[in-house]
């Protein structure tokens, strides 16, 4: 679920289905993660969806610690407008129960 917020008349609450496909895995595994969303609550603007394609790398720096980065390509469709936006992302990730690594479960 995802919720944008731009005025108290313009707020959207979406839905999201967002796989991530990881090659090489590893403490630096490459990455490309798609992303759609709909909207599923009523606003200034109704019925929007949105779309997301990001590549980039992960890198593990511990058992439980990782960061990501990488270039990311949006479309947005808000009623009769249309938005695409290019962007960088960056993240960090820490697992609370993550129990393996590379060569297999410790």
């Amino acid at each position: 679920m995802k919720y944008s917020y731009i005025d108290p008349n313009f707020h959207m609450m979406y839905w999201l289905i967002q796989p991530k496909f990881i090659f090489n895995p590893g403490d630096e595994a490459f990455f490309i993660d798609v992303t759609y969303g709909k909207q599923f609550n009523k606003s200034a603007v109704s019925n929007s969806d949105f779309w997301s394609l990001k590549a980039g790398l992960q890198v593990a720096y511990s058992k439980r610690l990782s960061q990501e980065g990488g270039l990311v390509l949006e479309g947005f469709q808000l009623g009769n407008s249309n938005a695409t936006f290019i962007g960088i992302s960056y993240g960090i990730t820490i697992f609370s129960n993550k129990n393996y690594t590379v060569e297999g479960i410790e």
